[in-house]
């Protein structure tokens, strides 16, 4: 491989396939996305708004965009995000596109 992957993702971690490249999600040393660009062999490490993401479900194939769910609670309220991966050509992907948003309210009794 010509480039070294920036850091170390276990190889049983959840992948997705999207657009030529594997992309995995590693929360061990914070919020990380590492794709690999299968046509020029190239590791990547995908950058992110950490503030966003409180707790995140896997990375998910949606319509050929890289995206994925986040989650946050607040008291009995909980709100859901659809993220998707943009590509800008100076500064390469990014996940900061918020496709979606639902709040989801706990009933009261």
């Amino acid at each position: 491989m010509p480039s070294p992957p920036p850091y170390y993702v276990e190889a049983r971690h959840h992948s997705v396939f999207v657009n030529g490249s594997i992309y995995w999600f590693e929360v061990l040393n914070g919020y990380k996305i590492l794709s690999l660009d299968l046509h020029t062999e190239q590791f990547h490490d995908v950058s992110q708004d950490r503030a966003r993401i409180t707790y995140t479900w896997p990375l998910v194939n949606l319509e050929d965009l890289l995206a994925m769910v986040s989650g946050s609670a607040e008291l009995s309220d909980w709100k859901l995000a659809i993220w998707t991966l943009i590509h800008k050509k100076r500064h390469g992907p990014k996940l900061t596109q918020c496709v979606y948003s639902l709040d989801i309210f706990a009933p009261t009794m």
